[in-house]
């Protein structure tokens, strides 16, 4: 499968279409040193046809509380939702406590608002354009928790999911996840 260079039209054309999921909430457990990740990603449909190389997929980390001493730190959640065509990442909205360093304006370009700039929120999103995926922006009402992380999802870019959400730790005992 070759793979054509992706167009800022065909990915403002795309996003702007009504999806949805070619299968209910599957997560799969990932391997992972410390805590657990999943995943959970799922073809696209747009007018009953699926689409070639596109996905939507879910990453979502949860790191166990390190105890040392008296002093219990807890990790935050790690979430990532976004949609790809191909290895590209057209859309995506990441909800970690890393922040992300924009790129500066490249020469020719348009500037744009975060063009260089450090955010620092939570939750930003990465958007699609001059043919990059590296641009992000803050996420002006961050969700807060995985099913607002969704819920989000379905409003910017119009997926509609086969079933109703299910969280990747649905029926895991807390005690046992935290040994």
């Amino acid at each position: 499968m070759s793979q054509e260079p992706v167009s800022d039209e065909f990915v403002k054309s795309l996003l702007a279409k009504n999806k949805q999921s070619t299968k209910g909430f599957e997560w799969k457990a990932l391997p992972n040193t410390v805590g657990h990740r999943f995943t959970f990603e799922t073809a696209l449909d747009c007018d009953e046809v699926t689409l070639e190389g596109v996905l939507f997929r879910s990453i979502y980390q949860k790191l166990p509380p390190r105890t040392k001493g008296i002093a219990t730190i807890q990790f935050e959640e790690i979430q990532k939702v976004m949609i790809q065509v191909h290895s590209h990442r057209i859309w995506a909205i990441d909800d970690d406590s890393k922040g992300h360093k924009n790129p500066p304006t490249k020469p020719g370009a348009t500037p744009r608002l975060f063009d260089g700039k450090q955010l620092t929120s939570r939750a930003h999103m990465h958007i699609w354009q001059n043919r990059e995926e590296s641009y992000a922006e803050p996420v002006a009402a961050p969700p807060n928790n995985l099913e607002g992380l969704f819920q989000l999802t379905t409003a910017c870019v119009k997926i509609k999911f086969q079933e109703p959400f299910v969280h990747p730790l649905k029926g895991v005992q807390e005690q046992l996840f935290n040994e």
